[in-house]
Parts: structure tokens; C-alpha cells; sequence
């Protein structure tokens, strides 16, 4: 399934929807455990995200191929079709574009020998950062996570990176 779709920051196609499952809720220290990962960003992922992460409900996610390099923020200023960065976090969290980290941490394994890396947007335990980035990328067999601000300057090249947004309409 293959479908552009022309934003305000950019563009970017629809490469898959994936059903994912209702998951548990568990503390961040457990996210991103066991033979699955390889390599954990600990000091980052246990302070930037909530200790606890909620259970969430069955959604589907979209995988999104973006055409040219792209930052964070242009990728969630396109999902969202806004121009200002004022309340763009706000945004992703009120349009539930948003995977805790049991869903990523769930999506990493279904995508696992995938020959890209995989982002998703998060809600972050600072009131005025709510939204961070969290990555995972393929390590030999293994996966490697991570996370990211927001607003960091990253350019990611199409050809490496996809971003999975849950309840994006079509």
C-alpha cells in the first residue's frame, strides 16, 4: 500500500499500516530489554520518559517513507500540516500521533529485519517538552535504541529511516 500524501513541511508515502495490539503498561526501565536490543540509551530514555508507561489500546500505525531528508520536526510539522512550532508537541499528543514506548518497543520487534531505522513520537516527563523521539535501528541481529529531542537538528536520509504514526488519516 503506497500512498503520497503532499503536507505543508513535506512529502511522504504511506508504506504500510500495521495493526498493532493492545499492550501492557511497564516501567520505562523495562522498555527496550531483553535479547531483542542490543544497546539501550539508559541514562536518556529513564529521565526523558515518564517512570511508568500507560497500557494503550489496539491502533494502526503507519510506516511513512519520507522523498528528501528531514528532522524531527519536519517530519511532525508534515503529519500534523502545520507551519508553527509553537504547539507542535501539544498537537501530536492531541491528534494521538503519538506510541508509548511498550507500542514501539512492540513495533521494533514486528519491523525487526527491516533494512532502515525506525522513529515514532513519545510523550516525554517534561511538561514543556512533551513530545520526544524515540529510535531504533538495526545492530547485527540485535536492535539498538534511543531517543531525541523534538527540536534536535538531525537530518535523517530517506533511504535509512522510516516514521511509524499511529491514526493518521488517509
Amino acid at each position: 500500500m503506497s500512498a503520497t500524501i503532499s503536507m505543508t513541511a513535506g512529502r511522504f508515502s504511506i508504506e504500510e499500516m500495521t495493526e498493532l495490539p493492545a499492550v501492557g503498561g511497564k516501567a520505562t526501565q523495562d522498555c527496550f530489554s531483553g535479547s531483542s536490543f542490543a544497546c539501550r540509551d539508559e541514562e536518556h530514555l529513564n529521565s526523558w520518559l515518564p517512570a511508568l508507561q500507560l497500557g494503550a489500546d489496539p491502533c494502526v500505525v503507519a510506516t511513512l517513507a519520507f522523498e528528501e531528508e528531514w528532522t524531527h520536526y519536519m517530519a511532525a510539522a508534515a503529519v500534523l500540516g502545520m507551519r508553527s512550532s509553537a504547539l507542535l508537541g501539544e498537537a501530536l499528543i492531541a491528534n494521538n500521533h503519538i506510541l508509548t514506548a511498550p507500542q514501539f518497543e512492540k513495533m521494533a520487534k514486528i519491523m525487526r529485519g527491516e533494512r532502515y531505522g525506525i522513529f515514532c513520537f513519545t510523550r516525554s516527563s517534561d511538561a514543556n517538552d512533551p513530545v520526544v523521539v524515540l529510535s531504533s535501528n538495526p545492530y547485527g541481529l540485535q536492535l539498538a535504541t534511543g531517543i531525541d529531542r523534538l527540536s534536535a537538528r538531525n537530518r535523517w536520509r530517506p533511504e535509512e529511516y522510516r516514521l511509524l504514526v499511529p491514526n493518521l488519516e488517509r
